[in-house]
């Protein structure tokens, strides 16, 4: 999102599609930008990248890549995708979030006769590597949502501005919100913009 990934036939880089936000943001030039990225990267196939096998004793996440990825790239995505918006205008206020605890039980968007469409994310990888019981597949789950939520926190307590406004949500979203492993029911997504909308008025004209 940061960056950019995709390349045409003829190798040449295609523009990353946060390009076309910019666009907006020179636009309209809105008072605050909502921010949100990151879950995919530690979802789906991603999500093995951050694991040890279980079988191999060592701890679960893979230490200290799990710290590089998220305490560093992570951050480092977030600080170009900012840095691009108040190169624009430095009085836009960003509001970004922490995600909540998944449930990693296999659940997926749509399942018929057995086969999942869309999904699961979470269980596959972790059963993969050896996880087997919930409690196994939550802590590592917990553990991860967890850096996220503090790699977001730091980067807003760093801003001197304070045009960075964070978002915890792991006390908002409760385990019965969840429509499957990634996904939210209405009355949770109803919950969460009332929290962002507390923040949105905070931001002066």
């Amino acid at each position: 999102m940061a960056w950019g990934t995709e390349y045409d036939g003829n190798w040449h880089r295609k523009p990353p599609p946060w390009d076309e936000t910019l666009d907006a943001v020179r636009k309209y030039r809105p008072r605050a930008v909502l921010l949100s990225g990151g879950g995919n990267d530690i979802a789906g196939d991603e999500l093995l990248s951050f694991l040890n096998h279980k079988r191999s004793g060592l701890q679960p996440l893979r230490q200290p890549y799990t710290g590089f990825v998220i305490g560093t790239y992570f951050r480092r995505a977030y600080e170009e995708i900012m840095g691009r918006i108040w190169e624009i205008d430095d009085r836009i206020h960003i509001i970004t979030h922490g995600y909540g605890y998944g449930v990693p039980d296999g659940r997926a968007v749509f399942r018929l006769f057995g086969f999942s469409f869309v999904g699961p994310w979470l269980r596959p990888a972790l059963t993969s590597k050896g996880y087997i019981r919930m409690s196994e597949r939550e802590e590592i789950t917990h553990a991860l949502i967890d850096m996220i939520n503090n790699m977001l926190r730091d980067l807003a307590n760093d801003d001197v501005r304070r045009r960075i406004h964070y978002i915890d949500l792991r006390g908002v979203i409760r385990d019965g919100d969840w429509e499957n492993e990634l996904h939210l029911r209405n009355s949770a997504f109803k919950r969460i913009a009332g929290k962002f909308d507390e923040v949105l008025r905070r931001i002066p004209a």
